[in-house]
């Protein structure tokens, strides 16, 4: 099947097998955590230092390091595959070595790739001049064929691909199809259940342990047990572009007219639902910060906004109950385009 030229550029920009060690990112462009500011115009973050346990499961032990995976076996090369519906920052995605296959953001007529011809700054600074509202479509089903016989192209073996809730979109089952479409190579589609920046964490443990050669199986149970124990919200200005969207789910028992009334929702069996609505603002804040005090121990904490403003205020909040460090990001177009500006925070509880 011809590739497209435009996600050509996109797979061009990707760096496979990029590989974290120590305390070192490949390109000083993103990496697992992150810390410093987003810069306003672009998607670039300043990163003190970045690290990540690469634990392997190999024979019943617990290993570190860039070792095979046994003796006599060779190493695996899984490679790691993602919609932008992630929030995957494309330098982040570059740095850890995750391919990003670019959703559609329908915007005033014209349709952009998110993440490649439209950036989140791009996307919000547009956002308040827009005659119509914004809208999304799905990465295609060539999109994911070309991406997953790119990766092959350049060794992969085989291919672990995780995107948004099938309840909110039909990602996945593009994905799913494109992997049928190729069968019998070896590709491992899963649907998540959770959305934005609620797959960060799955993802980029995926792509550690890929770069250090775990077996596909492994890497699976991984996101699996990583997605099981992660908890997301969001803070909506208004549920009305949720409703356009056709996303809003059980969470249509909120919409009201409350003056200064924002919405917290999360996701529960893959599709949104209502948490509580709290005014003013400021409140609405806090009792979101409260849900994250209240899931206990955490291992990882990711927050993203629409705004520099609003990421530094909600960090501000999040700062009072936990000490640990918080990495930013924006909420990306493909999810903007559908909730409108918002705030969120996904939190991984910590394991047994």
């Amino acid at each position: 099947m011809a590739r497209s030229p435009l996600l050509s550029r996109v797979l061009a920009g990707c760096t496979m097998g990029a590989t974290l060690t120590g305390n070192q990112c490949p390109d000083n462009s993103g990496c697992q955590l992150w810390r410093g500011r987003l810069r306003r115009g672009d998607d670039a973050v300043s990163t003190e230092s970045c690290r990540w346990e690469g634990e392997m499961a190999m024979s019943g032990s617990l290993r570190t390091g860039r070792q095979s995976m046994s003796a006599g076996l060779g190493p695996s090369r899984v490679r790691i595959v993602t919609d932008s519906s992630s929030d995957l920052l494309p330098s982040h995605a570059r740095a850890i070595g995750v391919v990003v296959v670019p959703n559609w953001i329908m915007l005033d007529g014209q349709a952009l790739r998110d993440g490649v011809e439209i950036t989140a700054a791009q996307f919000y600074a547009r956002l308040p001049h827009t005659s119509t509202a914004p809208y999304t479509k799905p990465a295609s089903v060539e999109d994911f064929i070309t991406a997953y016989q790119w990766l092959f192209g350049q060794g992969a073996t085989e291919i672990l691909s995780v995107h948004l809730s099938a309840k909110l979109s039909r990602v996945v089952h593009n994905a799913a199809a494109a992997r049928d479409a190729l069968a019998p190579a070896p590709i491992d589609v899963i649907d998540s259940r959770v959305s934005g920046i609620a797959l960060w964490p799955a993802i980029t443990r995926a792509a550690a342990l890929a770069g250090l050669g775990a077996p596909l199986q492994y890497i699976h149970a991984q996101v699996i047990a990583i997605l099981e124990h992660t908890r997301l919200y969001v803070m909506v200005e208004s549920l009305e572009p949720l409703r356009r969207a056709g996303r809003i789910g059980r969470a249509r028992v909120l919409l009201g007219t409350l003056l200064d009334a924002h919405p917290i929702l999360t996701i529960q069996q893959g599709e949104i639902a209502p948490v509580e609505t709290a005014r003013p603002r400021e409140r609405a804040m806090r009792r979101m910060r409260d849900l994250v005090r209240d899931l206990g121990p955490l291992e990882t904490l990711l927050i993203c906004g629409t705004s520099i403003e609003s990421i530094a205020e909600w960090e501000s909040v999040l700062s009072e109950v936990y000490r640990g460090v918080i990495q930013k990001t924006w909420l990306g177009p493909t999810q903007g385009a559908n909730t409108g500006p918002a705030i969120a925070v996904a939190a991984v509880m910590q394991r047994s």
